[in-house]
Protein backbone atom coordinates (compact mmCIF):
# COMPACT_ATOMS: atom_id res chain seq x y z
CA UNK A 1 0.00 0.00 0.00
CA UNK A 2 2.71 2.54 0.53
CA UNK A 3 4.90 2.05 -2.73
CA UNK A 4 0.94 2.99 -4.22
CA UNK A 5 0.61 6.17 -2.35
CA UNK A 6 4.37 6.87 -3.74
CA UNK A 7 6.10 8.41 -1.09
CA UNK A 8 9.52 6.72 -0.60
CA UNK A 9 9.94 7.90 3.11
CA UNK A 10 6.59 6.20 4.15
CA UNK A 11 7.38 3.41 2.12
CA UNK A 12 10.87 3.14 3.82
CA UNK A 13 9.39 3.40 7.56
CA UNK A 14 6.34 1.14 6.93
CA UNK A 15 9.56 -1.43 5.45
CA UNK A 16 11.28 -0.90 8.49
CA UNK A 17 8.79 -1.51 10.81
CA UNK A 18 8.06 -4.84 9.11
CA UNK A 19 11.78 -6.56 9.20
CA UNK A 20 11.93 -5.11 13.22
CA UNK A 21 8.23 -6.63 13.64
CA UNK A 22 9.13 -10.17 11.91
CA UNK A 23 12.48 -10.49 13.57
CA UNK A 24 10.92 -9.94 17.09
CA UNK A 25 8.63 -12.65 16.24
CA UNK A 26 10.90 -14.75 15.23
CA UNK A 27 12.93 -14.33 18.34
CA UNK A 28 10.25 -14.53 20.92
CA UNK A 29 9.23 -17.76 18.93
CA UNK A 30 12.75 -18.55 19.69
CA UNK A 31 12.79 -17.99 23.17
CA UNK A 32 9.18 -20.23 23.79
CA UNK A 33 11.60 -23.25 21.86
CA UNK A 34 14.09 -22.76 24.45
CA UNK A 35 11.99 -22.74 27.17
CA UNK A 36 10.56 -26.33 25.86
CA UNK A 37 13.93 -27.65 25.87
CA UNK A 38 15.42 -25.81 29.15
CA UNK A 39 12.94 -24.71 31.56
CA UNK A 40 15.49 -23.65 34.12
CA UNK A 41 15.90 -20.26 31.64
CA UNK A 42 11.91 -19.65 31.40
CA UNK A 43 12.13 -16.77 33.86
CA UNK A 44 15.10 -14.80 32.36
CA UNK A 45 13.99 -15.75 28.86
CA UNK A 46 9.97 -13.38 30.61
CA UNK A 47 12.10 -10.65 30.80
CA UNK A 48 13.78 -10.46 27.06
CA UNK A 49 10.11 -11.71 25.98
CA UNK A 50 7.88 -9.65 27.41
CA UNK A 51 9.55 -5.63 25.91
CA UNK A 52 9.99 -7.67 22.63
CA UNK A 53 6.09 -8.43 22.64
CA UNK A 54 5.39 -4.57 23.83
CA UNK A 55 7.54 -3.52 21.17
CA UNK A 56 5.73 -5.97 18.68
CA UNK A 57 2.14 -4.48 20.05
CA UNK A 58 3.74 -0.78 19.69
CA UNK A 59 5.16 -1.74 15.79
CA UNK A 60 1.74 -3.08 14.86
CA UNK A 61 0.20 -0.14 16.38
CA UNK A 62 2.28 2.29 14.24
CA UNK A 63 1.93 0.39 11.29
CA UNK A 64 -1.83 1.17 11.41
CA UNK A 65 -1.41 4.86 12.01
CA UNK A 66 0.56 4.58 9.00
CA UNK A 67 -1.92 3.15 7.07
CA UNK A 68 -4.63 5.45 8.09
CA UNK A 69 -2.48 8.59 7.58
CA UNK A 70 -2.10 7.07 3.97
CA UNK A 71 -5.71 6.68 3.51
CA UNK A 72 -6.38 10.14 4.87
CA UNK A 73 -4.34 11.43 2.57
CA UNK A 74 -5.20 9.40 -0.38
CA UNK A 75 -9.04 9.96 -0.13
CA UNK A 76 -8.08 13.97 0.59
CA UNK A 77 -5.90 14.32 -2.44
CA UNK A 78 -8.84 11.96 -4.82
CA UNK A 79 -11.88 14.63 -3.42
CA UNK A 80 -13.36 12.07 -1.47
CA UNK A 81 -14.93 12.85 1.67
CA UNK A 82 -14.16 11.44 4.88
CA UNK A 83 -17.43 11.42 6.57
CA UNK A 84 -15.94 14.12 9.45
CA UNK A 85 -16.77 16.78 7.25
CA UNK A 86 -19.63 19.04 9.33
CA UNK A 87 -20.74 21.29 7.08
CA UNK A 88 -23.09 18.82 4.98
CA UNK A 89 -26.72 19.37 6.43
Amino acid sequence: MAAEVGSTVIRERADFRRRLYVGFTIVIYAAAGICHVLPDLVFPLVFVALPLAIIIICLMMGLMKATANMCRQDSTQSGYSTGSDSSVS
